[in-house]
């Protein structure tokens, strides 16, 4: 690392915004970094008020970039978050080596679809893992290896539905390190997100001890593809549901952007016509998620709350059995 454990950061520099706050004598310091993680390049520095301890720590990332201009490659340090004393911070790289170990070992494999040409899809190291812009918030996709089983045939058009494991973290403290669900439909190369906030998302706390939650995770792959099937389940519903006027107007209030939305729920001419009485539930789902999934402007926290959005106005329902 370079001196910033030895840096102050001085809020009475006519440059900081708070000036006005605080004393003449006011500073905020940075303690002794916690290595644990150095081999990932993250530090934990304690966070110091007037030369007292606090309850916050920073976490910072040592990276190597590359100057766009000169072609040059400079050490730099990011700023990743600010966290309270309490949250143990675990990098990507142990999850993704825990969740591999886990996945072979409950007859799943890595998910390695080409999934877009996209920034948000980094597979320069691992295909099956999908980060934010960042790069501080990971998706690891996983399929049983047995994919027929856990695989619906839409019987009109004889294309496939996969479902999988989607096994989620973060180094910034906004997911915490759990277990979810993935769809893929291979006749667009169209996936859709089910972690985070969904009722199939089992979480574990953060822990230094990883050994234990190896044999944890191959049970809860398992399990959630009991989920996987009730997915599968209600895409089937969708497909014999036709999309209803009310269906439509709650397309159009959620907060998805109307570029997103097909011309049959968008355009207001095509509405008044009810252009949408003889389409499927599927099909308009399978239209917006093709352009959530497709669309490279929109990193990985961008795609999670539209599919988050979709799922309040067409609801794939998702309930432990």
């Amino acid at each position: 690392m370079s001196s910033i454990d030895e840096q102050n950061i001085n809020l009475n520099s006519p440059a900081a915004p708070e000036k006005a706050v605080f004393s003449a004598q006011t500073s905020i310091g940075l303690g002794k970094p916690d290595e644990t993680w150095a081999k990932h390049n993250l530090y934990q520095y304690p966070i110091t008020f007037n030369g007292a301890p606090t309850r916050a720590k920073m976490i910072i990332r040592d990276r190597v970039k590359e100057d766009a201009t000169s072609g040059t490659f400079n050490d730099v340090e990011e700023l990743i978050a600010i966290a309270g004393q309490g949250y143990n911070l675990l990098p990507n790289e142990e999850v993704l080596d825990v969740a591999n170990q886990a996945a072979k070992l409950a007859g799943f494999e890595p998910f390695f679809e080409r999934l877009t040409k996209g920034d948000w899809s980094l597979g320069k190291v691992n295909g099956h893992v999908l980060c934010n812009n960042k790069e501080t918030q990971m998706h690891a996709l996983y399929i049983p290896t047995e994919t027929n089983k856990h695989a619906w045939e839409e019987s009109e058009v004889g294309k496939v539905v996969r479902v999988g494991v989607d096994v989620v973290n973060s180094i910034d403290g906004k997911k915490s390190f759990g277990i979810g669900l993935f769809s893929f439909r291979a006749a667009c190369t169209n996936g859709v997100l089910f972690g985070g906030k969904q009722e199939t998302a089992v979480h574990y706390a953060h822990t230094k001890s990883l050994s234990s939650v190896v044999e944890q995770l191959k049970t809860l792959f398992v399990q959630q593809m009991d989920n996987a099937r009730l997915i599968l389940e209600n895409y089937q519903r969708l497909n014999r549901e036709k999309l209803q006027k009310k269906d439509v107007e709650l397309l159009q209030r959620v907060r998805l952007p109307e570029k997103i939305l097909p011309a049959y729920v968008a355009d207001e001419e095509q509405v008044k016509q009810e252009a949408f009485k003889d389409v499927t539930k599927w099909q308009a789902y399978n239209d917006i998620t093709a352009q959530i999934w497709h669309n490279p402007k929109n990193d990985l926290t961008g795609k999670e709350f539209q599919f988050n959005q979709l799922h309040k106005a067409i609801p794939v329902t998702l309930k432990v059995r």
